[in-house]
């Protein structure tokens, strides 16, 4: 969850990330007007690599990456 979406995700990709954001469109019943904090934290998450063929190695990396973009 970042408050600067665009900035993490261009440092991510910079830096070999492989990082999507996450799509705003919510549940077409939760309008945004009725669920504005829902959309707000949709508006803020980014998808980190996240599967089994990752290794340790390749998670401590994402992580590192992570932690120094901020």
């Amino acid at each position: 969850v970042t408050r600067d979406v665009r900035r993490v995700h261009a440092e991510l990709v910079m830096r070999g990330i492989p990082v999507c954001v996450f799509p705003g469109q919510l549940h077409p019943s939760l309008p945004r007007e009725s669920f504005p904090s829902a959309y707000e934290l949709a508006d803020s998450l980014l998808s980190l690599p996240c599967h089994q063929d990752l290794s340790t190695a390749d998670m401590d990396k994402v992580i590192e990456i992570v932690r120094s973009v901020g």
